[in-house]
């Protein structure tokens, strides 16, 4: 149950008397708005994002200006928007963790799906790109299926009884090359412009042990008029694996990386 805090803040007000806030935005769309101060802490902001949201505040990830704000400062006490030079009037980028994956797991599987088409079947190319900081290192999709002994697709798997469409990814976590940092996991339209003819583009994670056991899952309808999403990555920080919800809108697809690696990229470099 969230537990809501009194808070004596007073919102900083502009010369002409209006009151200043600080915008809360997601990559999914979610967004809100909230009075700014700059003695708000960090923990007290992300109570205020599950009240509003409903996102548990041990799976957010806050961003500003490219760098993650902790609920802790340098020195070990609680931090507040000060310590992290919060202006007025600006954003702080929402990210949501779906998933912290055990360090004891090993094979884990990415099942990246989506609807048919109101009429007959076709595919979407899921695939993984594999970074090592902002450096691309390889991809895995239908045509590299094992491109390194950590990662392995599927190739088409269709369910005509469902109308839905599966490209599975596995990943054998241990055997990931110790300089990667970082798993993008999209899918992308091939010879459409957008995806929006496909319904519903999702994906569940799972340990291969247990294939009936979702650990988390996602899904996007607010991507229909691009041609790729980005669904998910899985990052590496202090040797722990975590999964991002992510649902960045991108150019780009399986035959041409180019425009998905830019967009991968910038979320890099902006902390994500």
């Amino acid at each position: 149950m969230f537990k809501e805090y009194e808070t004596s803040y007073s919102p900083v007000v502009d010369s002409d008397g209006s009151t200043t806030y600080i915008n809360i935005t997601g990559l999914t769309g979610e967004s809100m708005q909230i009075p700014y101060t700059l003695k708000l802490t960090v923990i007290d902001l992300k109570n205020r994002i599950h009240h509003e949201l409903g996102i548990e505040t041990s799976k957010q990830k806050l961003l500003y200006e490219d760098k993650e704000i902790e609920n802790n400062s340098t020195t070990g006490r609680i931090a507040t928007l000060g310590d992290y030079n919060v202006k007025p009037n600006t954003t702080i980028c929402l990210v949501v963790c779906l998933y912290s994956i055990p360090e004891d797991f090993n094979h884990v599987v990415f099942d990246l799906y989506w609807g048919y088409p109101r009429s007959g079947k076709d595919y979407l190319d899921a695939s993984c790109l594999m970074f090592s900081g902002t450096t691309f290192y390889r991809a895995c999709d239908y045509y590299y299926v094992r491109p390194h002994p950590s990662v392995r697709h599927s190739g088409d798997r269709m369910d005509d009884f469902r109308k839905q469409g599966h490209h599975t990814i596995d990943v054998f976590l241990q055997n990931i090359p110790a300089d990667i940092t970082h798993l993008f996991f999209t899918l992308s339209a091939w010879s459409c412009p957008n995806i929006s003819k496909y319904r519903n583009p999702s994906l569940i994670f799972f340990e291969a042990s247990k294939p009936n056991k979702s650990l988390c899952e996602t899904s996007f309808k607010h991507a229909n008029n691009s041609q790729a999403v980005v669904m998910c990555s899985v990052s590496r920080k202090d040797g722990n694996w975590k999964i991002f919800q992510s649902g960045k809108r991108s150019s780009g697809n399986a035959h041409k990386y180019g425009p998905l690696k830019e967009t991968i990229r910038h979320l890099i470099l902006s902390g994500f």
